[in-house]
């Protein structure tokens, strides 16, 4: 990975543009998809291209998990506490069994047939670059919620 390269914008063009890059394929799938601002015109010291790569992993990951479920439902949340900004991404897929929540971010571990796992690692890396944290939570058959922590630089 190379280092990241940040600068200010606003976190909500990024978040726009992922969205408008997944609604076709998210209305195919018959997946809904809500964004939930809880501070409007946050801006963001960060590399957006590496951010970008973040979220959409978790997001294609969270379309994975809903294959199949007619009711599939993603929320990518955006709120700020003190000097620290939050992303989630929730959806109510099977959830992650509680044994292995850690085991997903070691490179090349992965429950998928055709995965790599590489994605979650790397996501993981390239927030822990920004100086961040992602977390994983999730309750078996009702939701899986990754949490991005980002200072506020």
């Amino acid at each position: 990975l190379q280092a990241p390269k940040p600068s200010l914008f606003p976190l909500s063009r990024l978040i726009r543009n992922i969205e408008i890059l997944f609604q076709a394929d998210l209305e195919h799938r018959h997946i809904g998809f809500t964004t939930v601002f809880h501070h409007n015109n946050i801006e963001i010291n960060a590399d957006e291209k590496l951010l970008s790569q973040v979220l959409i992993n978790l997001i294609k990951n969270a379309m994975q998990a809903l294959e199949g479920q007619t009711n599939g439902e993603i929320k990518l949340g955006v709120s700020k506490k003190e000097n620290t900004i939050f992303i989630e991404i929730t959806d109510n897929g099977p959830g992650i069994p509680h044994n292995i929540l850690e085991d997903i971010f070691i490179p090349f571990f992965t429950t998928k047939s055709n995965g790599t796992g590489i994605g979650l690692s790397l996501s993981r890396q390239i927030i822990h670059m920004h100086n961040g944290e992602l977390i994983v939570k999730s309750i078996p058959y009702t939701q899986t919620l990754f949490i991005i922590s980002l200072p506020i630089l």
